[in-house]
This record gives C-alpha cells, sequence and structure tokens, in this order.
C-alpha cells in the first residue's frame, strides 16, 4: 500500500468487480450444481458487506460483544 501511494484506492476499488466477474465466470462453469457456487456468493457478499460504512462502524461493537458472551 505505501509503495503504490495514490494509486492503491482505485486498485482497490477494482476489486469489487473483479469478485463479481470471477463469480460470473464460475457461475458460467458450475451451472449444474450451484451449491458451492451459492456458498462462494455467499461468503463474497458477507466481506464485501464489512466495507460498507453502517456495518464497518458496527463491527468493534459486535467484536466487544463476542468477547463479553
Amino acid at each position: 500500500m505505501r509503495r503504490l501511494d495514490k494509486r492503491w484506492k482505485p486498485l482497490h476499488k477494482l476489486s469489487y468487480p473483479i469478485l463479481g466477474l470471477i463469480l460470473l465466470h464460475f457461475f458460467w462453469g458450475v451451472r449444474a450444481d450451484l451449491g458451492e457456487w451459492t456458498l462462494y456468493a455467499t461468503a463474497s457478499a458477507l466481506i464485501m458487506a464489512t466495507c460498507l460504512p453502517p456495518v464497518a462502524r458496527s463491527l468493534p461493537k459486535f467484536r466487544q460483544w463476542l468477547i463479553s458472551n
């Protein structure tokens, strides 16, 4: 990140459409059995959801709740 400096953010923002293309490519390859694709798509959606501001703000509170229980 340090070496890329200002180029880091545009490169990082490309990861979202790239993930979509990867999932689309995988979907085309496994159309007969969508179970595995659904697992990967769900995991990807959950990971990407952590970048949304409301979710990102609530993560430290959730982490504290997990530790205390």
